[in-house]
């Protein structure tokens, strides 16, 4: 994974953590990319230039992409458009994470430090389980939702999905 390059789709508080999950693990990431940012203007965030999907300059010759955006129906709407187009995402594990061996971690998944996920979890994809998460034994928690340490989710919303029944007893569908 050394060679290959790594983006960060969203420029936010959440994708500055995203980044600094990634270097924990010594790897750099390339770029972040915002709809926000114009073409071709200069930014940084925490020293990674930012640039606009629409340049020409950010587009995966041999890269990934995790899309690091809180909000969980708009990381689902922008993970459903990307998947169309690259379907390359990556999962972002800090280095202090700790995962069971028999865990499933879905595509796009983001681990930060201090969580813990124990035996034969299932996490969906594009989930965010935030500093100091703990997952237990045969948890599922479900494609594009979100985690805190203190165990409050928030509810995704997605035009397919009813989201009202899945947060009940520890299982997120």
């Amino acid at each position: 994974m050394e060679d290959e390059r790594i983006f960060i789709y969203g420029a936010g508080g959440h994708a500055k953590v995203v980044a600094e999950a990634i270097c924990s693990c010594g790897l750099k990431p390339c770029a972040f990319i915002d709809d926000a940012v114009q073409v071709n203007q200069q930014n940084k965030l925490i020293g990674i230039p930012i640039f606009s999907p629409q340049d020409s300059r950010t587009w995966l010759k041999n890269g990934h992409v995790v899309v690091a955006i809180g909000d969980n129906y708009h990381r689902y709407m922008i993970s459903q458009k990307m998947a169309m187009n690259i379907g390359i995402f990556i999962n972002v594990v800090h280095k202090n994470a700790v995962l069971s061996p028999s865990a499933h971690i879905g595509a796009g998944s983001m681990i930060m430090a201090n969580t813990v996920i124990n035996a034969q979890a299932f996490i969906g994809d594009h989930v965010i389980l935030n500093t100091g998460s703990i997952i237990e034994h045969d948890c599922i928690i479900g494609d594009f939702t979100s985690k805190t340490w203190r165990g409050s989710e928030n509810r995704a919303r997605s035009p397919d999905r009813n989201w009202s029944n899945y947060f009940s007893k520890g299982i997120y569908r």
